[in-house]
C-alpha cells in the first residue's frame, strides 16, 4: 500500500466515523421514541383492564387518571370495604398494571393517595423510561372548556383520581439526545 492509498484510507475511514458519531443521537432518539410510543399503548392497555375489571375495588368502572405510578402501585379496595386499604409493606398487594419502569418514569406521582407509601421508596420517581418521563393528564378541552379529568366517582375512598369516560398521557422526552417528539 502507498502513502498516498493509506491517507485515502484514514480519511475515509475517518469520515465514516464522524457520520456515525453525528448520526448516533438521531438513532438513539428514534429508538427512544419507538419505545415511548410503545409504552404509551401499554398505559393505554392498562386503563382498558384498570376499568373493565374494576381494579381498584371501588365498584365503580371508572379510568384511574390520578397518575401514571397508580397503575402499578395502587393497592385495591377489598371485600367491599369503604376505606382505604392500609399501607402495604410488600408490593405483591400492588395492581401492577404496567411494569416498574414506566411507573418510575412518573414524573408526578401521588403515591402517598395509595395506601403503600411504606414501599414507595422502592421505585425511584421521576427516573426516565428509556429517556422519557411519562405524566398523566388532569384535565382536557371539550368545545373550548377546560374539563377536568381527575374527578371523585367514588366519595369518601380515593378521592379525585378517577374519570368515568377518559384518560390521558404523554410521554416528555427528559433531553434532545432521547428524543425531540413527544409521541
Amino acid at each position: 500500500m502507498t502513502l498516498k492509498e493509506a491517507v485515502i484510507t484514514v480519511a475515509i475511514a475517518v469520515g465514516c466515523i464522524s457520520v456515525i458519531v453525528t448520526l448516533r443521537p438521531t438513532i438513539h432518539g428514534r429508538g427512544c421514541e419507538r419505545n415511548a410510543s410503545a409504552s404509551l399503548k401499554t398505559l393505554a392497555t392498562a386503563e382498558a383492564d384498570f376499568r373493565a375489571n374494576d381494579r381498584d375495588g371501588n365498584g365503580v368502572n371508572d379510568y384511574g387518571t390520578g397518575d401514571v405510578y397508580g397503575l402499578y402501585g395502587l393497592i385495591p379496595v377489598t371485600a367491599g370495604s369503604t376505606t382505604l386499604p392500609a399501607d402495604a409493606t410488600s408490593t405483591a398487594v400492588f395492581i401492577k398494571l404496567v411494569e416498574t419502569s414506566a411507573a418510575g418514569a412518573d414524573g408526578r406521582s401521588r403515591t402517598d393517595e395509595y395506601g403503600n407509601v411504606t414501599v414507595a421508596f422502592s421505585i425511584v420517581i421521576g427516573s426516565p423510561k428509556a429517556g422519557y418521563i411519562y405524566r398523566a393528564f388532569t384535565s382536557r378541552v371539550s368545545n373550548g372548556r377546560v374539563v377536568p379529568l381527575q374527578n371523585d366517582t367514588d366519595p369518601g375512598l380515593y378521592g379525585a383520581v378517577h374519570d368515568l369516560q377518559h384518560f390521558a398521557f404523554m410521554a416528555c422526552p427528559e433531553s434532545f439526545s432521547a428524543g425531540r417528539q413527544v409521541p
